[in-house]
């Protein structure tokens, strides 16, 4: 059975992971959003968390990484034209149980990502990072610096909480 849903802003990973009931299964984790969002910048503070050696990688990266135990894969492109679908096949390949990667709200990216879960059986959960209207500060005369800041602070928040998301999944394996 495939596990499909939308983990929002301000909603309890660890309480709706605890309610599910699903077999074992090779998860994806895609990270949604606009461009510009913060999600790059998020899975990337997430690699450094969990130790990837991600030197010499450009803003973008790909890597494997082993925690507790699992192979986790991560791939923060998630732009429209880019080859996303061969970065999460190699991760597939390389025997990664959770793999978190980028995709736009719609589209090719969105799309490649759902495909790709459903021509590999993974489950499949969607959650976005924490975002800010920096956007709207620019437009409203704000201080941009301090929106900067704002935004950096909610990508470490945002790459925190996608590690708590991976250690709900590792704890709960029955659930996936």
């Amino acid at each position: 059975m495939d596990l499909e849903w939308t983990l929002r802003f301000g909603q309890s990973r660890i309480n709706l992971l605890k309610n599910i009931k699903y077999k074992q299964m090779r998860t994806i984790i895609n990270v949604f959003g606009w461009a510009s969002m913060g999600k790059s910048s998020s899975i990337r503070l997430l690699a450094e968390m969990l130790g990837a050696d991600i030197n010499g990688q450009n803003f973008d990266i790909k890597c494997t990484v082993d925690y507790k135990d699992r192979r986790i894969g991560i791939v923060s492109l998630g732009d429209p034209g880019y080859g996303q679908e061969k970065d999460i096949e190699k991760a597939i390949a390389d025997g990664c149980e959770i793999i978190v990667c980028a995709s736009r709200t719609k589209g090719e990216t969105a799309h490649s990502v759902w495909g790709l879960a459903k021509q590999y059986g993974c489950n499949l959960i969607w959650t976005s990072v924490c975002w800010d209207d920096r956007q709207i500060a620019e437009t409203n005369n704000v201080n941009n610096d301090v929106a900067a800041v704002r935004h950096s602070i909610l990508n470490k928040v945002s790459a925190f909480d996608l590690l708590k998301l991976i250690d709900a999944i590792i704890e709960n394996e029955q659930a996936f």
